[in-house]
């Protein structure tokens, strides 16, 4: 657990809450971190809300499940690892670090600017690639919404 070291808690709702990396597990839901291991050191962290009583237990959700089945595609976000901190029984899943989700793109934009039509272009045809590769691997997202629509640069990502 802590090969990872907090470097900026990230806003959940509108509320950013400051706290230390084995910290505050219900109230923080992503958080950029450091990994001094890889090669871009920057991941994101998503707190699971239930509490497990092994890392076993916690690798049986379903989101887990299918993150793990997932064969990788460049549209779709990559799970890193499942943490478990046995003091508490809060798991932690290890994702790739994404600059943003289209739901912050959308409302962070001035009243009068639009995202223009080659963008969305792109923008739309890798959330169709992401969602063919899902629905060809048998696996249908119940919940695709401009918050699980993730982006860094010019690349998306569905999580």
């Amino acid at each position: 657990m802590h090969k990872y070291k907090l470097i900026t808690p990230m806003s959940v709702r509108g509320s950013v809450k400051k706290a230390k990396f084995i910290e505050a597990y219900s109230k923080v839901t992503r958080n950029l971190i450091n990994h001094p291991f890889e090669t871009n050191p920057k991941v994101a962290l998503k707190f699971l809300k239930n509490t497990f009583d092994s890392l076993e237990e916690a690798s049986k959700i379903k989101e887990v499940q299918i993150l793990k089945r997932l064969p990788p595609h460049p549209n779709i976000i990559k799970m890193i690892e499942l943490l478990y901190d046995a003091p508490t029984g809060r798991a932690i899943i290890v994702f790739e670090y994404m600059e943003s989700d289209l739901h912050v793109l959308n409302t962070d934009r001035p009243d009068n600017e639009t995202i223009n039509e080659m963008n969305a272009q792109n923008y739309f045809f890798q959330i169709l690639k992401g969602i063919k590769h899902m629905h060809n691997c048998g696996i249908f997202h119940s919940h695709i919404t401009p918050k699980n629509i993730l982006i860094s640069k010019d690349t998306i990502k569905i999580c």
